[in-house]
Formats: structure tokens, sequence, C-alpha cells
């Protein structure tokens, strides 16, 4: 299997980057319009080399913006503080999150 790199249009016009696991391009574009994305960019991932070592953890060490990673933190404390119980703190922030991967850590 190979690893793509996508960038796709969800169906509320929404952009959407990530990295998508499967056996050929064809593949990966038929994962991506399962999922409800419209493809405007997929190609095969360059750092592809690196994560064919263990290409079932390729998924998990895709690296999040450290800019993301600060606005989760501001919005989990301000969540938080307000006395919001961590499990809707964190459905609120994974409804607003636009990055898929860290969606998935978040989840």
């Amino acid at each position: 299997m190979a690893i793509y790199s996508y960038v796709a249009f969800n169906k509320k016009g929404k952009e959407e980057k990530g990295i998508i696991d499967a056996a050929s391009l064809q593949a990966a574009r038929s994962k991506l319009k399962n999922k409800g994305l419209y493809v405007r960019n997929i190609s095969e991932d360059s750092e592809k080399k690196d994560r064919e070592l263990f290409p079932f953890l390729a998924k998990y060490f895709y690296r999040i913006p450290r800019k993301e990673v600060g606005l989760f933190s501001r919005q989990l404390a301000t969540l938080l503080g307000a006395g919001i119980p961590l499990d809707k703190s964190l459905s609120s922030i994974v409804e607003q999150t636009d990055n898929q991967s860290f969606r998935k850590i978040i989840t």
C-alpha cells in the first residue's frame, strides 16, 4: 500500500488536507469520495520512504502544526475554566477542528 497526500473539499465546501493509505491512486480517490470528500489534489506522499518501515503507524506520526495545538490548548482551558465537563469540551472542540488527523487524536 502507498500513502497519498490530498487536498479535498467536504460537502460544506471547507478545505481538508490529510493523508490516506491506499493500494493505488484510484483507490485513494475512491476512499475519499466514499467519505464525502471532493478531491482537488492528490499525490503520492514525498515522505513515503520513511513511513514504509511501519506503514500501520504512519497515520499516527503525522505532525500537527504548533498553531493548531496552541489553539486547542487555549480552547480547552477556556471551556474547562467555564465549568464545562471535559467530555463536552472535547466534543465541542472536535466539531470545530478542520484537520482530520488532529480530530482523530482528540477523539
